[in-house]
Formats: structure tokens, sequence, C-alpha cells
């Protein structure tokens, strides 16, 4: 992927394989830094936002998608700085998950937090089938963590997808629709 539009986003791959240092989401109660080697990509979007993201693969801690720099945007883009992290875990089969989990502003108004969406509000997002458009773009499973991993704790009933290690399409498109374009569109408004 050089560049793709998902919505009113605009993703651009940057440049992989780039050393990285910074505090995991492992270590960051103690604020210890480490390094490991990032893919950065570009999002822009409809309402001004241009902003570089990392994934970053960690030496010995867990993968992760950060922003990386914030050229331009909005105040409520604001919010990708401090809730913008996703996680990427290991499966059982050793392929990359990540949960599905959305910047969702309260019925109150407040600032978005994470939150748990339905397919449906997946869907609303991107404007078209998210699980169609995941597999197309190399997703192995999208679905419940307990149907793709056979996850049995409190969360197997958060959505998730699976992808082969270092597949980035899927991956960033998912982060884009979960946290840029839930901002973009004041998902939960």
């Amino acid at each position: 992927m050089q560049e793709f539009s998902l919505n009113k986003a605009v993703i651009e791959m940057l440049d992989q394989g780039v050393d990285y240092v910074g505090v995991p989401m492992d270590l960051e109660a103690h604020g210890e830094e480490a390094g490991g080697k990032a893919s950065l990509f570009r999002v822009t979007t409809s309402d001004t936002l241009d902003a570089t993201f990392a994934l970053v693969v960690w030496d010995g801690f867990t993968p992760e998608i950060r922003i990386h720099n914030f050229e331009n945007g909005l105040q409520k883009h604001e919010r990708l700085k401090s809730a913008g992290r996703m996680s990427i875990m290991t499966c059982k089969d050793d392929n990359w998950m990540v949960e599905l989990t959305a910047l969702k502003y309260s019925t109150d108004g407040g600032r978005p937090t994470l939150k748990v969406p339905t397919m449906e509000e997946l869907d609303e997002l991107v404007s078209q089938d998210f699980t169609e458009l995941m597999l197309a773009l190399g997703a192995l499973k999208v679905g419940t963590r307990g149907a793709i991993d056979a996850e049995t704790s409190r969360r197997k009933n958060y959505l998730a997808m699976t992808v082969k290690p270092n597949e980035l399409d899927p991956i960033l498109a998912a982060y884009t629709a979960t946290r840029v374009l839930a901002v973009v569109k004041d998902f939960g408004l």
C-alpha cells in the first residue's frame, strides 16, 4: 500500500523499518523507554487532521500503534494523543490480533474514550461493510475474540481482527476507522 482512502480519511504509508525509541504501553506506568522498529503512516482527513502515526514493533514488548507527530487538526483531534493507542496482540497461532475498540463520545458530550462498538457501528464508521473491507485488505478473520482466537476471558465478546504479522493495510485501516474516523465523525453523539 502506498496510499488509500477510507471514508473521510486518506492513509499514506511513509517509511518502514525506522528505528524508534519511546515508552511502550507495557512500560507506561514506569516511564521506561525501549527501542523498536516503526512503520510510519500519515492520515489526513476532510476536517483538517494531518498527523503521522507509528506502528511500532518494540524489542521485547507488545507492538502498538501510536501518534508520532501531530501536524494540524481541530481541538477534538488532540484526543488522539492521549487515548489513540492500539495494542497488537499475538494470537495462539502466532498471527497478530487487534481489538476493535473505538473512541466514542459519551451521551453527556464529554471527551471520547475507548468503547466496544457493534459491527453495525463499525460499518457506519467506514460507510461500508467493515468485515468485507478488512478481509479485502488482507485480514484473516473478523469477529469476536472468542470466535477467532478461542478467548474465554471477559473479553471473549469483544470484536477483533487477525492478520499475518506485519500485514499493515488492514491494521492501518482498522486503526483509522476506530480512532481517527470515530473522532472525525463525533462517534456516539
